[in-house]
């Protein structure tokens, strides 16, 4: 389990090839969880945020699922990559901070 996401690419290459293993990384905003499961490995983010859903807001990516409910906002995404060597640890660090820059602009939205 890791407390900050820039600890995610060494915690990767440090994970043992060939067996069964998954991170967790949550931070006060959000939680990301990646899984390999023997044949693919799986990205997992969530993040729940106090408000209404802004009007003119852009979803940078269709994988980034947003629902708002009770006066929340929250924000899911699963993706599943084939293995394939660091190349789609890349992809994988690239969708996680595409997730995050989208929750920081959600969270400055709501504070104007």
């Amino acid at each position: 389990m890791l407390e900050n996401f820039s600890e995610i690419p060494q915690a990767l290459k440090a994970v043992p090839q060939g067996s069964r293993w998954d991170i967790l990384a949550i931070d006060e905003f959000m939680t990301a969880e990646i899984v390999y499961t023997g044949k693919e490995l799986l990205l997992g983010m969530y993040a729940e945020v106090a408000g209404s859903l802004p009007q003119k807001l852009e979803i940078p990516d269709p994988e980034i699922k947003v629902e708002e409910r009770d006066n929340k906002i929250y924000l899911r995404a699963l993706v599943s990559y084939p293995v394939q060597g660091s190349l789609v640890y890349k992809a994988m660090i690239q969708k996680i901070n595409t997730f995050r820059k989208f929750l920081g602009i959600l969270l400055q939205t709501l504070q104007q």
